[in-house]
């Protein structure tokens, strides 16, 4: 997998790359199905000039089940409960970065946790999902960090979707992003507010629009109820070239410009193209 993503905190933007590679295995034993895996990843944070490196790796074991059931109207719902296990260590020195999502509070050692998996249909559509991971620290002797993920779709076109992190070791909520979005023919719009270290700090908003079939642009604004102003906006254009794409991105803020320009193939983007060629190659 290749993720790319561009964040800003107090005002300092950095663009992360995560290359991400996961080899694992499955086999059903009754209910059960147990599934072992191994991953690696390669997160580069490029920023005010310097680069830093982060390269985790996974070792790990999950056991899961399925349980269904119709509801009224067609609808139908899912649980996957799961116990995993996971060994976790750093081909790197981890350095201190500032939160932008999961990936930054990630650390080694030996974990067992339980995790929770719910999703609705209806018919073949599908409605939303939510999960909850809770992972004890066997090492340190203490919970980490709690992870809960939700995503949900009440029409074809109002999603909310959100990521909240608890330490409840220190029985502090350390990090929350919470959106509502609107997607019609040929525009997105989102807004939501940021939470990080016992503070909300902030509220983002974007409009997101096509432009015939090869140009898109967005615009956002991050307004911070710290300061009580407006800190940053951003404007990001995308065009596709045959089969790559060029995404050009302006960011303001009260001290500085910047600039970030960065050519990817189209199908990046494109989640179930790739998939499909994937499995007529395999």
């Amino acid at each position: 997998d290749l993720e790319v993503g561009h964040f800003e905190v107090d005002g300092k933007e950095s663009v992360r790359v995560v290359n991400s590679t996961t080899v694992e295995a499955g086999e059903n034993i009754g209910v059960f199905k147990v599934k072992p895996w191994m991953s690696f990843s390669a997160l580069e944070y490029t920023g005010s000039g310097s680069e830093i490196f982060r390269h985790p790796v996974e070792l790990g074991l999950k056991i899961s089940t399925l349980l269904a059931r119709d509801l009224k109207h067609r609808y139908q719902e899912q649980l996957i409960p799961s116990l995993v296990l996971i060994n976790r260590s750093f081909l790197s020195p981890e350095p201190d970065l500032p939160v932008y999502d999961n990936y930054e509070l990630l650390t080694s050692g030996r974990f067992a946790g339980f995790d929770l998996d719910w999703n609705l249909w209806r018919q073949d559509t599908w409605m939303g999902h939510a999960s909850v991971r809770s992972l004890y620290d066997l090492g340190r002797q203490k919970f980490a960090d709690t992870v809960f993920n939700y995503e949900l779709h009440p029409t074809g076109r109002v999603a909310f979707t959100g990521t909240n992190i608890w330490d409840f070791s220190e029985g502090s909520y350390r990090f929350g992003v919470n959106d509502v979005s609107v997607e019609g023919k040929g525009y997105r719009c989102s807004v939501g507010v940021r939470y990080q270290e016992k503070e909300v700090t902030g509220l983002e908003s974007w409009l997101e629009q096509d432009v015939g079939r090869f140009w898109r642009y967005r615009v956002g604004l991050f307004y911070d109820f710290r300061e009580g102003e407006s800190v940053s906006q951003h404007y990001q254009f995308w065009r596709k070239l045959h089969c790559w794409t060029v995404n050009f991105r302006v960011g303001v803020d009260r001290r500085e410009t910047s600039f970030f320009v960065m050519f990817y193939p189209s199908v990046i983007t494109q989640p179930e193209t790739w998939k499909e060629r994937l499995a007529k190659w395999r």
